[in-house]
């Protein structure tokens, strides 16, 4: 199945070693509207649009590549495991609204309420 152009994508910013990690039905489109939003001041993240500012250099800094295309109906899934995988959360990252999961305190509460893992 093809995915078009729906994905995982990382803005790393290679001076701080801070990255974001967005999703997007369009990886081109969503490259643009970002770089548009930082160039005038006005992007919604404020850490990094408060990086970019600071750096004279920001459009050598800040990179945007594709990490994977997958399906819409993946893209949350795959969202999450890169945030992971990355620790791309604040204040190390840009992703401001994302907690780590504490998965020991996951598994402890469902066996609690009977939920047992099957194979």
């Amino acid at each position: 199945m093809a995915y078009g152009s729906s994905g995982i994508y990382c803005i790393t910013n290679s001076k701080t070693g801070k990255k974001y990690i967005g999703q997007t039905n369009n990886l081109a489109k969503r490259k643009v509207q970002h770089l548009s939003a930082l160039r005038t001041h006005v992007h919604d993240n404020r850490l990094m649009q408060a990086d970019w500012d600071a750096d004279e250099d920001a459009e050598k800094h800040f990179k945007f590549e594709i990490i994977e295309k997958c399906p819409q109906s993946k893209m949350n899934e795959r969202e999450n495991y890169w945030i992971q995988q990355l620790q791309t959360w604040a204040p190390n990252g840009y992703n401001i609204n994302w907690k780590p999961v504490n998965r020991e305190k996951i598994r402890e509460a469902k066996k609690k309420k009977g939920y047992h893992k099957t194979r």
